[in-house]
């Protein structure tokens, strides 16, 4: 079976490998916006004894029985290296076919821990009052590397995200001065 996803994707199943050294791994996919502080969701993760694995979840995906979105994700490094989680996940992703290849793999390697919606939001942003604290450009939203990419359109239909836009927009002015 073929699929839109490349060997990239699955990088995150490396993370225990990758990074020997760390305990502890905050992973984003590159169409992530992190809008606030994200500490407090971060630090409620690790004080969590009974997890070792966050992920957000589309509630109404999967004919409303919800799913794991492997787009936002906290991995405790340490006990994933005990007992084996990322070792399975890359099992599976091997020898399995998957719709969504490494997230279902790692689904089917262990339970996942819930992060709440707001911290890895996927749906009508320009429909909401408030701003998530984390956003994810994927399902309903647009994505934000496709090819008709257009930054004054995609401005002005995310105004809530418009003080990234002049934030890049001095940055440039700050780079044209220094090369002149």
């Amino acid at each position: 079976e073929v699929n839109n996803f490349t060997p990239y994707a699955a990088l995150r199943l490396l993370a225990d490998i990758l990074f020997p050294d760390l305990e502890h791994i905050l992973y984003f996919d590159c169409d992530v916006a992190v809008t606030a502080n994200i500490e407090g969701i971060y630090q409620n993760c690790l004080n969590n004894p009974d997890e070792f694995c966050f992920g957000t979840y589309a509630e109404d995906a999967n004919e409303g029985r919800g799913e794991m979105v492997s787009g936002v994700m906290l991995f405790k490094l340490d006990e994933i290296r005990k007992n084996g989680f990322l070792r399975l996940a890359r099992m599976y992703y091997r020898h399995k076919i998957y719709q969504y290849p490494d997230q279902h793999a790692l689904q089917a390697s262990g339970r996942i821990g819930h992060l709440p919606i707001q911290y890895g939001y996927l749906y009508l942003l320009d429909r909401q009052d408030y701003l998530p604290p984390i956003i994810h450009f994927t399902n309903e939203l647009k994505k934000i590397y496709d090819g008709d990419w257009d930054p004054l359109r995609f401005y002005r239909r995310y105004s809530c995200l418009q003080w990234v836009q002049k934030g890049l927009q001095k940055l440039d002015v700050i780079a044209k001065d220094e090369e002149e």
